[in-house]
C-alpha cells in the first residue's frame, strides 16, 4: 500500500463553541477561560469523562468551560462521551487509493441533514410538553427559547438580566419540575441532558 491515513477523533461540539468565540486553540481559550490547557485538551480529545470518580458530580473545569461559553455542560461533547471517554482518539493504517477515494466521497456527503431531521422530531416532542400548561410563564419561556428558538444560555442571560449560570439553574429547574417521570425523561432525552447532571 502506497499511503498512511492517520485520523484523530476530536470533540467537534466543544471545537464549534471555541470557532463560534473565534478562539482557535487550547493556548487561546486557557487565556480567556482560565481553564488549564491540559484540562482543555481532556475534553478536545475525549480522554476523560466529564463527570468525577463519584459519577454523579461533574469536573469542576467541565462546568466552568460550560458557564465561560454560555451552554449546558451537555453540550460540550458529543452525547456518547459524557460518562464513557474513548480509549485511544487516534488511529494509523496503511491504505489503497481506492479507499482514499471512497472515504473522499463519503466526506462529501451530508451527514448533517439526517441529524438535522432527528433533531427536529425530538424537539417537536420536548415542545408539546413544554407547552402542555404544566409549566409557569417563565419556565416555559425560559425553555422555549433553549430548545425552540435555539438560543444560548448566555443570549437567554442578557435577555433576562441574569448570568449565564442562572440562566442554566432556571432551565434545570423547569425540567424537574415536571411531573410525570416518563415526560420528564423524554424532556431531558429530547434535550440531550443526562439527569444526573444536575
Amino acid at each position: 500500500m502506497d499511503y498512511n491515513l492517520t485520523l484523530k477523533i476530536r470533540n467537534a461540539p466543544f471545537m464549534r463553541l471555541m470557532v463560534s468565540r473565534g478562539i482557535n486553540n487550547a493556548a487561546a481559550l486557557h487565556r480567556e477561560s482560565g481553564v488549564s490547557k491540559q484540562q482543555i485538551g481532556i475534553i478536545l480529545n475525549l480522554k476523560e469523562s466529564a463527570f468525577k470518580s463519584d459519577g454523579i458530580s461533574m469536573k469542576k473545569y467541565v462546568t466552568d468551560l460550560a458557564d465561560f461559553f454560555g451552554v449546558l455542560p451537555d453540550e460540550l461533547y458529543p452525547a456518547d462521551h459524557m460518562r464513557d471517554p474513548l480509549h485511544q482518539n487516534e488511529f494509523s493504517s496503511d491504505v489503497t487509493k481506492s479507499q482514499i477515494n471512497m472515504l473522499t466521497h463519503s466526506a462529501q456527503q451530508d451527514p448533517e441533514r439526517l441529524l438535522e431531521i432527528m433533531q427536529t422530531e425530538s424537539r417537536d416532542a420536548f415542545l408539546d410538553i413544554i407547552e402542555s400548561g404544566k409549566l409557569t410563564g417563565r419556565e416555559s419561556s425560559v425553555l422555549i427559547a433553549r430548545f425552540r428558538d435555539n438560543k444560548t444560555l448566555f443570549d437567554i442571560a442578557s435577555s433576562m438580566g441574569v448570568t449565564p449560570g442562572r440562566a442554566r439553574q432556571l432551565v434545570l429547574n423547569a425540567i424537574r419540575k415536571m411531573q410525570n417521570p416518563k415526560k420528564k425523561q423524554g424532556i431531558l432525552d429530547a434535550a440531550g441532558i443526562y439527569a444526573d447532571s444536575f
